[in-house]
């Protein structure tokens, strides 16, 4: 498996687990806590594919993209690490052997807006990644990877989405989990789980499209300035 074969598969894979990974109450406590350390080493996987960013971090220009795009790198990283960190001080039970002492009323205050704050800033890393991705995919391919009348078509139905996670995001009381308004995650056990992934997918997609269209707007504004 060359790199950018075992990049795409590890991206992929934290694509998928992202939104299981928010579904606490409906697939159960071991189940998020196995995921939530799969998510964790995959994180460090995909860092250590991607290490050329890190060493590359202090040299070269600064321009408007790569300042929010670093921006939201470390942020990311800061809560990628309070997440595992904090469930591990939380969990007594599931795995006792990774178990690590604190408070872990402390450690819930931690755990709930890192992980809300994870989920958004994760999806809006990679919309802030697409431009790269389809160029490296239009390199490869060597001709556009859609048609315009595709193209127009895929933007309606991001639209679409996008505006069905923009309602997932008021419905599900997101922001209010973000800024510690509310300390306990409510979600309707009876709820079907499809239907859970189906809300929490279209506010991936909102978000990958805001940052992705923000992206674009900034690399304009920087051609402008020249």
């Amino acid at each position: 498996m060359n790199k950018q074969t075992a990049r795409t598969a590890i991206d992929g894979c934290m694509i998928i687990i992202l939104p299981l990974l928010m579904s606490y109450s409906l697939i159960g406590k071991t189940n998020h806590i196995y995921l939530g350390l799969l998510m964790f080493t995959l994180f460090v996987c995909h860092h250590a594919l991607n290490r050329r960013w890190l060493l590359t971090l202090f040299k070269g220009r600064y321009t408007l993209q790569r300042t929010v795009s670093t921006a939201v790198n470390m942020a990311l990283i800061l809560v990628m690490f309070a997440m595992p960190v904090s469930g591990l001080i939380i969990d007594r039970q599931v795995v006792p052997a990774l178990h690590i002492a604190g408070s872990a009323a402390s450690a819930r205050l931690v755990h709930l807006p890192a992980s809300y704050w994870g989920f958004m800033l994760m999806t809006f890393h990679l919309g802030l990644q697409w431009q790269r991705i389809l160029g490296l995919i239009k390199a490869r391919m060597n001709k556009p990877v859609l048609s315009a009348k595709l193209s127009n078509i895929l933007r309606l139905f991001i639209l679409i989405i996008s505006a069905c996670g923009i309602r997932a995001f008021i419905k599900r009381d997101m922001w209010s989990y973000m800024s510690l308004q509310s300390q306990f995650v409510f979600i309707d056990t009876k709820e079907p789980l499809l239907l859970f992934l189906a809300d929490f997918t279209a506010v991936m997609i909102a978000s990958a499209a805001a940052a992705y269209y923000l992206n674009r707007a900034l690399g304009k504004l920087q051609r402008l300035k020249k």
